[in-house]
């Protein structure tokens, strides 16, 4: 259509019609409507095209009744266009699989999702969840004698490991005794430094030496490090290793110093034992762990408003036995790269799990969960229960089960979907505050637990459902006892440096 051809009265008209400024001259007014135009989609065009022209049959082409002429999209151009939407709103999908509001929104919107998930209020699995028999005679500790000693059990997890670190922290040392013995030159050029000649080389017996010390201060608390080293009758194994404070606190000193790579390679080290000397069991969750750390390392993780604000973060795999068996370092150059980072950490932990072992169940809190990881596990044969995020998927939680929550026995606020498939259930509940879960092993049961309604009160019987206490109870319950077992035993002092 050649809008050239348009008297100016025509082409205002047709601006107006369409909500355009009438303003310029013809030149302009053409080109403004051209845009317009060109921005329509193919068949609105081919629409526009047909009613500009008076021989169209309007009739054969797309109606043979008599009821008045209604111009329908085809529904193969709907479908093109919901994937055209699709496809882009996908790849703006940040690290945790979120997406800005409007845009999830919009996506939320579309009825390609939303008929995936059927509210329902009585469904479980046991006819619908092939369960594979796990082997628990097999797990637990591997290769290790019953007669071993805690030291046989040591060396076994850390053999590989230490020649690098002693290495590593001779280096080190070697690096501050040159520095001492400058600065006291500098401070008494006349005066023989009394670190003259003096060597401080780290050997295993010193470093075995040092970690005994360790687990004591861990075990034994006291107010000062003096307190340990002092001539005191349950002190009397110390002062046989002949290291002295200063001694322990160097060496303490030099493990905050060493290089990444070094680092690197012994964590390599450990996870290979951790995981050659130890089958998990079937219950796995996968979390964090923040240990406090005040060295120079470049990815130290600095937030003020915790208790620990110079920390590193641990993202690591613990079982039902309270046994860490995987564990990872956040770095902040990863986390910088673009991609579904939590589904590849869940990933990275499952894949390291004996596969000979049978089904394992992995669970994880709102930072993992999404429907990513779910729809994988099922895929893969792990049973699963994750608590989610509202918006984590949006048009499930936020626009389905927070909509439909309702009394469901014994419980005033609680809703549950499946999926078409009948694998994959979620479920939305008012417990002292929303909660959100996804799980292929419990669908609407619901049960009984001892919880207090809060910490000052005294446990009693109430009514939860089974998907949410299976979360708690054997799902995240051991990993928070690996947390509280580590920072029961840690030694801090204020004093340490």
């Amino acid at each position: 259509m050649d809008l050239s051809l348009f008297t100016v009265k025509e082409l205002k008209a047709k601006l107006t019609e369409n909500g355009l400024s009438i303003k310029g001259k013809k030149a302009e007014l053409v080109e403004r409507l051209q845009k317009f135009t060109n921005s329509f989609p193919q068949w609105e065009q081919l629409v526009i095209e047909h009613s500009e022209d008076e021989d169209f049959d309007y009739i054969s082409e797309y109606d043979n009744d008599d009821d008045p002429i209604e111009f329908e999209v085809p529904s193969e151009e709907i479908e093109h266009l919901q994937l055209e939407i699709a496809e882009p709103l996908e790849n703006l999908v940040d690290f945790n699989g979120e997406l800005d509001g409007d845009l999830m929104e919009l996506f939320s919107n579309m009825d390609i999702n939303k008929t995936l998930w059927n509210l329902t209020d009585d469904f479980t699995f046991e006819d619908s969840f092939d369960e594979i028999p796990f082997k628990t005679e097999k797990e637990g500790p591997q290769y290790i004698s019953t007669d071993s000693s805690l030291l046989d059990i040591f060396l076994l997890l850390w053999k590989n490991a230490l020649p690098i670190l002693i290495e590593e922290l001779n280096i080190i040392l070697l690096e501050k005794l040159e520095l001492w013995k400058i600065h006291h030159k500098e401070q008494n050029p006349f005066e023989k430094g009394k670190y003259e000649g003096w060597k401080r080389e780290i050997t295993f017996k010193d470093l075995f030496g040092w970690i005994s010390i360790w687990i004591h201060m861990g075990l034994n608390k006291k107010d000062n490090i003096r307190m340990h080293f002092s001539k005191d009758s349950t002190n009397i194994w110390i002062h046989e290793l002949k290291m002295g404070k200063h001694k322990w606190l160097d060496i303490y000193q030099a493990l905050y110093h060493i290089s990444n790579d070094a680092f690197t390679f012994i964590e390599h080290y450990i996870q290979q034992n951790f995981q050659h000397h130890w089958r998990p069991n079937q219950r796995v969750t996968i979390d964090e762990l923040m240990r406090l750390f005040k060295g120079n390392f470049k990815s130290k993780v600095y937030d003020k408003s915790k208790p620990v604000k110079r920390k590193l973060k641990y993202y690591m795999g613990v079982d039902g036995h309270h046994y860490c068996f995987w564990f990872k370092l956040y770095r902040k150059e990863e986390e910088k790269e673009k991609g579904k980072i939590t589904f590849n950490l869940c990933k990275e932990m499952v894949e390291c799990l004996p596969k000979d072992m049978g089904s394992y169940i992995i669970y994880g809190d709102n930072y993992y969960g999404s429907m990513d990881i779910a729809e994988w596990l099922q895929q893969n044969g792990f049973k699963f229960t994750f608590m989610c995020r509202l918006t984590r998927p949006s048009y499930l939680f936020k626009d389905l089960l927070a909509k439909n929550l309702k009394n469901m026995g014994e419980i005033k606020q609680m809703a549950v979907a499946v999926n078409d498939e009948k694998n994959i259930a979620a479920l939305g509940w008012k417990d002292k505050n929303y909660v959100w879960l996804l799980s292929n092993q419990y669908g609407s049961e619901i049960g009984s637990a001892m919880r207090r309604q809060h910490k000052e009160a005294e446990k009693s019987n109430q009514f939860v459902p089974v998907m949410s206490q299976d979360y708690t109870e054997n799902g995240m319950r051991h990993v928070d006892t690996f947390n509280s077992n580590m920072v029961r035993a840690d030694p801090t002092h204020k004093n340490f440096s």
